[in-house]
């Protein structure tokens, strides 16, 4: 499942997963599932993490949906990759 997560973050304050899942839904991209993990401690630092079904959808949301203007708000996409984060600690 690697490269396949996106993070987004900076979604207008009253979004919910439908609306998120209604804007994958506008690019023709199926979302597996949708976390917001702080929503319920923290409505101001707002982000979501995305499971989308290939490398290539999640490379396509964020070729769509980065810098996407919404009620104001520049949308900000990014392949989540856990992974690699991993790998960068290892060489230090």
């Amino acid at each position: 499942m690697t490269e396949c997560t996106l993070w987004m973050t900076n979604f207008p304050p009253s979004y919910t997963q439908r609306n998120i899942r209604d804007l994958l839904q506008d690019i023709n991209v199926v979302a597996l599932s949708i976390r917001l993990p702080s929503l319920r401690f923290n409505t101001s630092r707002r982000f979501a993490y995305i499971d989308v079904t290939s490398k290539e959808d999640a490379r396509y949301c964020v070729e769509k949906l980065n810098g996407l203007k919404i009620e104001g708000y520049t949308l900000v996409t990014k392949v989540s990759n856990p992974l690699e984060l991993e790998h960068h600690h290892h060489h230090h």
